[in-house]
């Protein structure tokens, strides 16, 4: 194992005592994880909290085999490497995406699925990338075949996944229509470059799609939801694709078959902590490729509250309240 520096052989992390709510949560004391064949290490700066932190807390575990500690991206710099990776990579700034330990000191990534940060990008930009961006090129550009001239039609215009979207989508020369729930997220939707906001809460989404693209409708739907499986069939244009990422509203997901049949339709969704790691690694080239040369300009995550590794429960309660706007990050070098 390649290594800059001797490391401590502990550190701080976060884990679910048991299901429930924030209070669950507890900051312990656990091993500092070495990496193995292909991966890095990575002494983290910032965490992002992201919905699936919070489904692994209210259900109290995450998938077998994974750790226990809570956390699916972070940012900082890597300080040990494993075999087959180059040394070079040591003191290396970075993001990565992980399958669990993000909240923590340190963690343990795919080196494949840690990319390098460009100077002017800090931690905390760092850290609220990985998990959205992934997420929204694999629905939006590989299942959802996302082409020029396409428009989309982004549920949560400023959720972290949607603010990836839309940004991806015109970096891709889409057009953008967002969904939001008032005048500010509007608004900010608008700056990111969506050319069109609807406020779901207000208006008559179906009718203000339809006007907005001459009565052709969307071509492609990203739903962060899983609420409105009728009115997105409304929205679609022949041979359109809908895209969730979200298991569905507590009624239940019932689209009405005759309309799909009507408009060719091509209903899909993704996870993506499953994902073969070989497709998540296709993902992080392409990220690389396309969107990283415009981090800082045409790409930027919105930024929300900061917390320390203790105060993780405030955290979760505010981003269970949905009322925060942008990226609520977590720091894990100032516990």
């Amino acid at each position: 194992m390649g290594a800059a520096a001797a490391l401590p052989a502990a550190m701080n992390a976060v884990i679910a005592r048991a299901a429930g709510g924030p209070d669950v949560l507890a900051c312990v004391t656990r091993p500092v994880p070495a990496p193995g064949p292909g991966q890095v290490l990575i002494r983290i700066r910032r965490a992002g909290v992201n919905p699936h932190d919070l489904g692994q807390r209210r259900r109290g575990g995450g998938p077998a085999g994974e750790t226990d500690i809570l956390g699916l991206e972070v940012a900082g710099e890597i300080v040990a490497s494993g075999a087959g990776v180059p040394p070079a990579r040591i003191s290396e700034a970075v993001c990565a995406l992980v399958p669990g330990g993000g909240y923590a000191g340190y963690c343990v990534a795919d080196a494949q699925l840690a990319l390098a940060l460009p100077r002017d990008i800090d931690a905390a930009v760092g850290a609220a990338l990985p998990e959205a961006l992934f997420t929204a090129w694999f629905n939006l550009v590989e299942l959802g075949r996302l082409a020029r001239d396409d428009i989309v039609l982004v549920h949560g215009g400023t959720g972290n996944v949607g603010v990836a979207a839309t940004q991806i989508a015109r970096l891709l020369g889409a057009r953008v229509i967002s969904l939001a729930g008032d005048a500010e997220r509007m608004r900010i939707s608008r700056g990111l470059g969506a050319e069109a906001s609807i406020n779901y809460r207000a208006e008559d989404v179906v009718a203000r799609v339809h006007a907005l693209t001459d009565g052709r409708g969307v071509d492609v739907i990203l739903d962060t939801t899983g609420g409105y499986a009728k009115a997105n069939l409304e929205c679609l244009a022949p041979d359109g694709r809908i895209l969730h990422i979200s298991s569905g509203a507590p009624d239940g997901f019932c689209p009405p078959l005759r309309l799909i049949m009507l408009k060719r339709a091509m209903l899909g969704g993704s996870l993506l902590r499953p994902l073969p790691p070989a497709r998540k690694q296709a993902v992080a080239r392409a990220l690389h490729e396309v969107i990283w040369p415009h981090l800082g300009t045409a790409y930027r995550p919105l930024l929300g509250p900061e917390f320390t590794l203790r105060d993780v429960a405030a955290a979760h309660a505010q981003a269970e309240t949905g009322a925060a706007i942008g990226k609520i990050i977590l720091r894990c070098d100032d516990t």
